[in-house]
């Protein structure tokens, strides 16, 4: 304030008391020097500022779930709720009822209600105290525009002012600006504010006994306080109504607004999926910068958010003895890839937990669920659901050149399987070959395809490991890929939310993304068919597993190296889902696999999705070919085999050859051994003949075979002695020696198919013996720079010679 001003105000509020001519002297002498400051102000005032009316603060930005409910509110720097709104959107009877509280002459005067303001004047010279301002809404305005304290000479300021407002704004104008900067008490500016924090309704949803209640707040937002003078409030409030009267409202509604009910509610802080709300905050500034929203339209169920919510604290609790804190869920709708559910850990508020990190964006190991992924490629490239892969010991080199020998879960092997039980049993080994068949760069740039934009090292970095998860990705990235299998193999981005309010009243609706597809719609088909079927399942999982509905789902697990991530990946025809459990801080969980973490969890969100009804099954997209195999072989089955199943194909896929496992071998009665075709006492029994690479496997697992010694008691016969083969290295194969690494860590599988019981195995490197081992022949040879040929010899026979290079 100037000094002007304060001398001025000092002598009106100290010496207003004494006989009545000296009252009269006073005001005359304080209302010409007023003049004169007015005078002084008016010449050396430029134009109006305007851009003081578009300095807005930032509003607060609200998040809704699908069906309007507050989900969470990140307030703007001076008020929660705070929006600015269109006057069009603000409710007549809160426009009229604010009027007839603040301003009954407002739509009459230009800016200055003299009427009123001599007697104002009048009442505060004789009350010896101020009582009465007489402000109109655009003099208010103006004080709301330059935040002045209350005085005289501020009065004089905001009447010339009011003035040059109303030369250039419109009434509607005007009032526009003054709803938006009104203070409502409890921390609300504006209107929308006013209208959230007392109704939780919009401004445009208030009825005329709510609005008339709202209008009198502002005229002392202390005085006036809902929550501490309710009574007080509602007083003025029927005085406002009264002067409604003569606004046109009719004595009928008049009554009814009298007798209405005013529920007034408590201060709330909505803070619902807060992980949600934050990512997609951000999201949107990184999207649309420097655009401000102030209300966000999101595709949430909050519903469905909350019964998962739910689900989550029950089943961490029960696995907190297993040393397991956290969860985090994702819930797509395929057909439009909105988001109905996100809960990134199981409490935000947990901060020895870490809850506040979100598990839905955090990058993770994902284990075995990036598998299917693999055998879609495999059935791209001539593979069918019936392929037979060797689920034997065997060496792959992965990346940077290292050899590695993967396990299955079980760490047992499973010799002969064909790609359904592989995939639906997630056994590792056929995994690996089947990322060898496919490639290792036709895998990542698939991956990449789908929305796993984490995996951004090449293709040398990841190697045959990527099929295992060796990558990191989101479970936000997972469940889209996954979305896109129940799609038919097509992409689409997720969808967070459907309208953004501006604050400047336009809204923007989501615009649909192109889709694309990635996989060919017959392979994404077989790929959720093997996914959805119990019984492939039973070799890696058993009979009793989370996963048995009576109804179909597609469903995958993946678990991590060290238990320290687990999930369960899935989806019925209308929906995605996917779960993560496990440690914000790294540290491992004792032995809590996909099935027995995530895997409960999931089976509860899809009891509460369906909510017992049976969801649509899976269709194929074009007729298959449904085809009696043999299980064992995965080919036709021949006279021979003692079971049949049913597979399906594409068409064109289907297999041609008959089944060349199951054989009639003639046996020895007397001694179980082989009997020649001059043997009197032969006689044919069954038998699965297994080819030589599965001999190792054979004997290790004890699996019953055809015996391979013919009976002594049997004239003419004599034992067959077949040469051994050299299973590894292939001949002509080159290997490196990398100076950087232990030569230690460098060493070279020798292997070897034999065909005698109990073998001595001698391996040779040009001509010399290295080393003398027993079944199952193999031995790690460190690499040594040079040109090698290797033999192996097993009760003097000597196999076929393999030549390698060692540079």
């Amino acid at each position: 304030m100037r000094q002007s001003d304060k001398f001025t105000d000092g002598i009106l509020k100290k010496r207003l008391r004494g006989p009545l001519w000296a009252k009269i002297i006073l005001v005359l002498l304080s209302l010409t020097h007023i003049l004169i400051c007015s005078f002084w102000h008016t010449v050396n005032t430029e134009d109006y500022p305007v851009d003081r009316l578009f300095h807005i603060s930032p509003p607060s930005i609200q998040f809704f779930d699908m069906r309007k409910v507050l989900l969470r509110e990140f307030s703007a720097e001076k008020s929660r709720f705070q929006q600015w709104v269109n006057l069009k959107k603000i409710s007549p009877n809160l426009i009229n009822a604010t009027i007839a509280a603040e301003d009954i002459s407002f739509f009459k005067h230009d800016g200055v209600d003299f009427g009123a303001l001599f007697r104002a004047l009048k009442d505060n010279l004789f009350s010896r105290r101020i009582i009465s301002g007489a402000s109109t809404i655009t003099m208010q305005l103006v004080r709301l525009l330059h935040r002045r304290e209350r005085s005289y000479v501020s009065k004089v300021v905001e009447i010339i002012e009011a003035y040059r407002l109303e030369k250039i704004l419109s009434k509607d104008q005007i009032l526009e600006q003054y709803f938006n900067r009104l203070f409502y008490g409890n921390g609300a500016v504006g209107v929308e504010a006013g209208a959230w924090s007392y109704f939780r309704k919009p401004s445009s949803h208030l009825s005329l006994a709510e609005s008339a209640f709202l209008a009198v707040i502002p005229r002392s937002p202390g005085l006036y306080n809902p929550y501490k003078n309710f009574n007080r409030v509602k007083k003025m409030q029927e005085r406002v109504l009264g002067r409604m009267k003569s606004m046109g409202y009719s004595s009928e509604e008049i009554t009814a607004a009298f007798d209405e009910k005013i529920q007034i509610q408590k201060p709330s802080y909505p803070f619902m999926a807060p992980h949600f709300t934050r990512f997609l905050k951000n999201q949107l500034a990184h999207d649309f910068p420097g655009v401000k929203f102030q209300k966000v339209h999101t595709t949430l169920d909050f519903d469905l958010q909350r019964k998962i919510e739910g689900i989550v604290r029950r089943e961490i609790a029960q696995l907190k003895e297993k040393s397991v804190t956290n969860a985090s869920v994702l819930v797509m709708e395929n057909d439009t890839g909105k988001i109905l559910v996100w809960v990134g850990s199981e409490n935000f508020a947990n901060e020895k937990n870490s809850g506040q990190v979100d598990g839905v964006v955090s990058l993770r190991q994902p284990g075995s669920t990036l598998k299917p992924f693999t055998y879609a490629l495999a059935l791209m490239k001539g593979h069918t659901a019936a392929t037979i892969m060797e689920d034997v010991e065997t060496h792959f080199t992965i990346a940077k050149g290292h050899s590695f020998v993967p396990k299955n879960y079980s760490n047992h092997y499973y010799g002969p399987v064909r790609i359904r039980s592989a995939l639906a049993s997630s056994l590792n080994v056929s995994a690996f070959a089947a990322a060898k068949f496919a490639g290792q760069k036709n895998l990542l740039e698939t991956l990449q395809s789908l929305g796993f934009s984490s995996l951004t090292k090449k293709t040398d970095y990841y190697g045959l490991g990527l099929t295992m998860g060796n990558g990191e990705v989101t479970l936000l990235e997972l469940v889209t890929a996954y979305a896109a299998l129940a799609r038919g193999g097509v992409y689409k981005k997720p969808q967070f939310y459907t309208t953004l309010d501006e604050t400047d009243g336009k809204i923007k609706k989501y615009e649909e993304s192109p889709l694309r597809r990635v996989l060919p719609e017959d392979i994404s088909y077989l790929i959720t068919h093997i996914l959805a079927d119990p019984n492939a399942r039973i070799a890696g999982f058993g009979l009793l597993t989370p996963f048995n509905f009576p109804f179909h789902v597609a469903v995958k697990t993946g678990t991590s190296s060290n238990w320290r991530d687990n999930f369960t990946l899935g989806f019925t025809k209308t929906h995605t889902i996917g779960v993560w459990v496990g440690n914000f801080d790294g540290h491992p969980m004792r032995h809590v696999s996909g099935a027995t973490g995530a895997g409960p969890i999931f089976r509860y969100i899809i009891m509460a999705l369906t909510e017992g009804k049976r969801p649509d099954s899976f269709t194929p997209p074009t007729p298959l070919v449904t085809r009696t195999i043999c299980p064992l072989s995965g080919k036709l089955p021949g006279s021979n085999c003692p079971h049949t199943m049913q597979e399906i194909f594409i068409p064109g896929t289907e297999p041609t050859e008959s089944c060349n496992f199951h054989q009639f071998v003639s046996i020895d009665r007397r001694n179980g051994l082989l009997a020649g075709p001059r043997c009197s006492h032969g006689v044919l029994k069954p038998f699965a003949v297994y080819p030589p690479q599965y001999a190792t496997w054979v004997k290790t697992e004890k699996i019953p075979t055809a015996p391979i010694k013919y009976s002594p008691f049997c004239p003419g016969e004599t034992r067959e002695m077949k040469a051994p083969i050299i299973k590894y290295p292939k001949n002509g194969a080159h290997f490196l020696v990398d100076p950087s690494r232990s030569m230690e860590f460098q060493q070279l599988p020798l292997k070897a198919l034999v065909f005698q019981e109990n073998p001595r195995c001698t391996w040779y490197l040009n001509d010399k013996p290295v080393a003398t081992v027993y079944s199952p022949c193999t031995f790690y040879w460190p690499l040594s720079k040079g040109k090698y040929q290797i033999k192996v010899v097993v009760k003097g026979i000597v196999s076929k010679p393999v030549t390698i290079t060692v540079r």
